[in-house]
């Protein structure tokens, strides 16, 4: 394009020098003169760098009037005037990819880090009842997905009746998936108990079992529905227990639906097969209390949780066992 343009200037120099009728090779010229303009605005539109805004027109027409009032060398000068800065700014200023970031410095001390965990369930459960801030609410709340399944729907119930709408509405959702990856399962290993059999049919009525307790046990089932799914859990736990009569944790999880039901005379034989069954007296002696409390037994409270099998009672129950004695 540019020796285009140059060609074109210099032929209508020669014309205008060379021409017989002054009129017509003016006319001649100035069609070149303008032809040779325009390309030469283009090649150095083309040439310039994209944050020069080349492509808008008022700059176009600019390089091209300048390019038309100065005959002959105009094209030539103008070229030459822009192209070589842009040529020699690129030259000393090269793009690099890389950005040099001088690092911070150290702090002065390291940052103090508390020995209570950020998703302790005191914690969480004080900036639900206690902050006034919505953000903190909503990290609290996904915060219980690192808890235990029981502590994490304690707080959620609690974040139910927030204040703030988006705080409600991510704890009905975390409930709600809870208590949707339950029920799906239950769905699923129904089916499969229908259709297998021996050992594999009992292994489903345990999981079925385990499942449906484990609904009751972190309160995601109540009211009308608490109920027939206690129902449904000692169901299974008593077909499981006629394919494996000495499965002592299975016979502790029916003890613990019966005493949910409020067969307590039931409940305390469970119960006492599983300690007969090798169950240690600390994972069965607090379910004994609970029954001893319940018929108001309360010498046999302290029996039970002060039996040296039971490795948790003597320090942290003493004074539950002193007010009940």
């Amino acid at each position: 394009m540019l020796a285009f343009a140059l060609l074109l200037e210099l032929l209508g120099g020669v014309l205008l020098v060379a021409g017989r009728s002054l009129y017509a090779w003016e006319l001649l010229f100035v069609f070149l003169q303008c032809l040779s303009s325009a390309a030469m605005t283009v090649f150095v539109a083309d040439a310039l760098p994209d944050n020069e805004h080349r492509r808008r027109r008022p700059e176009l027409a600019f390089l091209f009037t300048v390019a038309v009032l100065v005959p002959v060398i105009g094209p030539a000068a103008m070229a030459a005037g822009i192209l070589i800065p842009v040529k020699n700014k690129r030259e000393q200023d090269p793009i690099s990819p890389l950005i040099d970031l001088k690092a911070p410095p150290l702090p002065f001390r390291a940052p103090e880090v508390s020995q209570e965990p950020m998703s302790s369930e005191g914690r969480l459960l004080s900036i639900l009842r206690h902050s006034r801030n919505p953000e903190q609410h909503l990290r609290a709340v996904v915060a219980t997905r690192l808890l235990p399944d029981q502590d994490g729907v304690l707080i959620l119930a609690d974040a139910l009746k927030s204040q703030f709408d988006d705080v409600r509405l991510l704890a009905y959702a975390l409930v709600d998936s809870k208590q949707r990856r339950l029920l799906g399962r239950i769905q699923k290993i129904t089916k499969l108990a229908q259709d297998a059999e021996g050992r594999t049919q009992i292994g489903h009525y345990k999981q079925l079992a385990y499942d449906n307790w484990e609904l009751v046990y972190l309160g995601l089932i109540q009211g009308e529905m608490l109920l027939p799914v206690l129902a449904s859990a000692a169901h299974f736990a008593r077909l499981a227990l006629e394919g494996h009569p000495h499965d002592a944790s299975l016979t502790l999880l029916f003890g613990r639906i019966l005493l949910r039901q409020g067969e307590i005379a039931d409940a305390e034989r469970a119960f006492r097969h599983a300690l007969h069954l090798g169950l240690p007296g600390s994972a069965v002696n607090p379910y004994l209390a609970e029954v001893a409390f319940r018929q108001r037994r309360f010498a046999d409270i302290a029996r039970h949780l002060q039996d040296e099998s039971n490795e948790w009672a003597p320090e942290k129950l003493t004074a539950m066992v002193t007010f009940w004695t």
